[in-house]
């Protein structure tokens, strides 16, 4: 956290600084497709030899050769997220019990009077 020390100490950026990272931050690896393209060198039998490489590794049980092929030809499923407690909705309404028995709502509507 900053305190008044730590701000009195801290300088912005002139012109010129070389702390200043002008090419941004650096790419981990290429773009896969194109080292693909290199290496395959537009041969489609080198394509065709690793994707059935890949079916016989698919058939013999290979579960993540299979959803590698599954994801590529038809596309990653959509994750969904439940986001409830218990089977219970967060959207439910609240309700509140008063001492004297009386159930209200958040608004403060009685739903149920002791009465």
């Amino acid at each position: 956290m900053p305190n008044e020390k730590n701000l009195e100490k801290r300088v912005s950026f002139k012109k010129g600084d070389p702390r200043i990272n002008r090419e941004g931050r650096p790419k981990k690896i290429p773009n896969l497709d194109v080292l693909l393209a290199e290496l395959l060198d537009d041969e489609a039998q080198s394509a065709k030899l690793i994707l059935a490489a890949l079916i016989e590794k698919a058939k013999d049980g290979d579960v993540r050769a299979a959803q590698v092929i599954l994801d590529r030809a038809y596309g990653k499923p959509r994750e969904t997220i439940d986001i409830s407690t218990l089977g219970e909705s967060l959207n439910e309404e609240k309700r509140f019990i008063f001492s004297d028995g009386t159930t209200r709502d958040a608004k403060g509507n009685v739903i149920k009077s002791n009465e």
